[in-house]
């Protein structure tokens, strides 16, 4: 993507009847370079300053189990989610246990309307696990094809780190009908290893693949 700056020139056109010279003020555009993502940072940089443009996520994952084409993709329904590894002063992630259907998950939801990708991250975390996150890093974006719910779920993960005291959750109705139980505070290896229990459902199916994947991704990248 090219950003554009503007500059300014000034021009004297001296008068030869001794009356004060005329100043004459131009502007003109000029490209900057391409911007640039900095890994470091994990932020889009010109010249070590923060650019305004965010780009897509990169996908890291898709389930699509019953290998469902574009063409029958395009009749399913669409969501968008922001979810993810969250991290406590101990270096322990949060896993919330659905009792009713023997699986646990990691802390995420829908994104509402007009809501940005980061900040419904932080809001699902805050209704899911009672905390208030910094996020730290961008993981990327899983899409899910769900045949039996016709539905296409692109989730928008993240890793965070809980900031300030926790306070209670807020489940939703359907949360508590589903069984999820307040969160879990585990060691990563744990959290992977409660992670093999296999859900009784369909959605639960999809969720355990997803949030594993989510922690080993993690491992793998040595966050903590």
């Amino acid at each position: 993507m090219i950003r554009w700056r503007s500059k300014s020139s000034w021009l004297i056109y001296p008068r030869n009847n001794g009356a004060r010279s005329l100043v004459v003020k131009l502007w003109f555009v000029e490209p900057e370079s391409r911007v640039r993502f900095s890994p470091s940072t994990q932020k889009y940089e010109k010249n070590n300053c923060l650019c305004a443009s965010r780009p897509k996520m990169k996908s890291i994952l898709i389930l699509n189990p019953d290998n469902v084409t574009k063409e029958v993709a395009a009749t399913f329904k669409t969501r968008s989610a922001a979810r993810g590894v969250v991290f406590d002063g101990n270096k322990n992630v949060a896993l919330l246990p659905v009792a009713a259907h023997n699986y646990f998950k990691l802390p995420g939801g829908g994104i509402e309307e007009g809501e940005d990708k980061t900040e419904a991250f932080r809001r699902e975390c805050l209704e899911e696990i009672g905390s208030s996150v910094e996020v730290i890093r961008k993981l990327g974006s899983v899409v899910e094809y769900r045949t039996e719910s016709g539905l296409v779920q692109t989730s928008y993960c993240f890793v965070g780190k809980t900031i300030g005291k926790r306070k209670e959750v807020a489940f939703t109705k359907h949360e508590i009908v589903e069984g999820f139980k307040e969160p879990l505070w585990l060691s990563l290896d744990k959290a992977i290893e409660l992670m093999a229990n296999q859900a009784d459902n369909y959605e639960g199916k999809f969720i355990v693949e997803r949030d594993t994947f989510l922690l080993k991704k993690v491992k793998q990248l040595g966050i903590e």
